[in-house]
């Protein structure tokens, strides 16, 4: 029934198309990044137009208002978090690609609506949700009535570090703030580790990953606390499990709409690990407080991790802070082009023990075209280890200064060309009617690199190359004589 339901709501929003009387750039958001920028949500001019929800709070006419926004270039997860509202309505979410200068909205995306019940604050994110990168889109918001004149809304880009039980968050003894914001939805995310029944829920949409490990053997006491919910289902469910992310055993679940939930674990020992995993029920979007006692302190507590790519040294500049370091024997730096597969870039060796602030840095010198994640591994001296986020970093591909000689060429030339990054260029010569005569593969190497043209049993005349690198492409001419 439910699914027959989202069907019917998915084919409703497909068909819904709005003649608005207003601007189409409504809160003009821009491009959003990781720091929350916060914009009045009543300031702008209502626009009247209906919900295809159903329930309290919905149906009817209402107001609308559009957030226009742009993706960056890996079109990381956004987040909209608007509170001051009307309490008793329902608000209405839905991304739309074009509005035209009458402002009508056209080109509904696919899964990007969102129902919410009764509530003063909200929370929207883009997860599951396909949208281009470095594209503009419009973020069509219906509420029941006008919200209060404090309303606000804030947008963040947010990328995920703990939407796997591979890649789940340490804890410990202090209460550490989390969501399960932009986490990637649907069972197959966590599949075939565990089932929906595993956190006494019916379905697993968005699903935030924890672990710790006990310091004694003995109890522990877990505690979730502070735990809001808005959207779908306006609950959690949330599963606790033994053994490792290959080979999880499932002890207890609990499911509920916020507040605290504390659960006492009994027959632990000492260097034993639990995970526990926490889902939205329906695909509610969850903030909670989250710790556990009897537990290892976490190795370091990490401030910040940058990685940003530099024009001037074609390389990727990283830099990282702690706050403390308890045990840290070194950290390695990896990159990966898929985000699953990671190679070794740095190693960097740590403070051992500190209670005070330390910076650190590390360069990739041969960073690859396209986009890589990069992430920081700390590893203790007893061999323990945790990561950091994922940072993307988005290098364009740049073919630059290229010159063939001698040209005229007589027996085999030269091509000369610089790249700014360790690539595969295909270099292919054309003749004047277009028809490719010769083409070869290269392995080149950010800097200058040098390939000998075997043009001596070419005929004498005009001929083109093509050089292609990644997304780069350049053209170029000779003369053979």
């Amino acid at each position: 029934m439910k699914r027959i339901l989202q069907i019917l709501s998915l084919i409703i929003f497909i068909s819904f198309s709005d003649s608005l009387i207003a601007q189409c750039t409504g809160i003009n958001a821009g491009t959003p990044n990781s720091t929350s920028s916060c914009t009045d949500f009543d300031a702008v001019t209502p626009i009247s137009g209906s919900s295809p929800c159903a329930g309290p709070g919905h149906g009817g006419s209402g107001s609308v208002r559009i957030i226009r926004f742009c993706t960056n270039s890996t079109a990381e997860c956004l987040v909209f978090s608007t509170s001051g509202l009307n309490a008793s309505d329902g608000i209405v979410y839905s991304i739309y690609s074009t509005c035209t200068g009458s402002g009508s909205l056209s080109g509904y995306v696919s899964g990007s609506a969102s129902c919410d019940g009764n509530t003063s604050t909200s929370t929207y994110t883009t997860s599951g949700v396909t949208l281009a990168a470095n594209t503009c889109y419009y973020l069509r918001v219906w509420t029941k009535n006008a919200p209060s004149s404090s309303a606000s809304t804030c947008i963040y880009t947010q990328t995920p570090p703990q939407d796997a039980c591979s890649g789940a968050v340490p804890i410990d003894a202090t209460p550490s703030p989390s969501d399960n914001y932009c986490t990637t939805p649907g069972p197959t995310a966590n599949t075939p580790t565990i089932t929906p029944g595993n956190l006494c829920a019916g379905s697993l949409e968005n699903t935030a990953w924890y672990s710790f490990t006990l310091q004694n053997t003995g109890d522990v006491v877990l505690t979730i606390a502070n735990i809001i919910c808005s959207g779908g289902g306006a609950g959690f469910q949330i599963g606790y499990f033994t053994g490792s992310c290959g080979s999880l055993s499932n002890f207890g679940c609990t499911s509920g709409s916020g507040g605290t939930v504390t659960v006492t674990i009994t027959g632990g020992t000492a260097g034993q690990t639990i995970y526990v995993a926490i889902d939205g029920n329906a695909g509610a979007n969850c903030t909670f407080d989250i710790s556990a006692t009897n537990t290892v302190p976490l190795p370091i507590e990490l401030l910040d991790f940058n990685a940003f790519y530099s024009e001037e040294t074609k390389n990727v500049l990283l830099d990282w802070t702690t706050i403390s370091e308890i045990n840290n024997d070194y950290f390695t730096i990896e990159k990966s082009i898929d985000g699953e597969n990671f190679e070794v870039v740095s190693i960097i060796d740590g403070a051992g023990n500190s209670s005070e602030l330390k910076s650190y840095n590390a360069l990739d010198k041969n960073p690859i075209s396209g986009t890589s994640y990069y992430r920081l591994k700390q590893t203790d001296f007893d061999g323990k280890y945790e990561y950091s986020d994922l940072i993307p970093v988005r290098i364009e591909e740049v073919i630059s200064n290229p010159t063939i000689y001698p040209n005229p060429i007589t027996n085999n030339g030269v091509l000369e060309f610089s790249t700014n990054s360790t690539e595969v260029t295909v270099v292919t010569v054309y003749d004047v009617s277009g028809r490719a005569v010769l083409s070869n593969q290269h392995f080149t190497n950010k800097g200058i690199n040098k390939i000998q043209l075997e043009t001596s049993e070419l005929t004498n005349g005009m001929y083109f190359i093509g050089l292609k690198n990644g997304n780069s492409k350049t053209n170029l001419k000779f003369i053979k004589e």
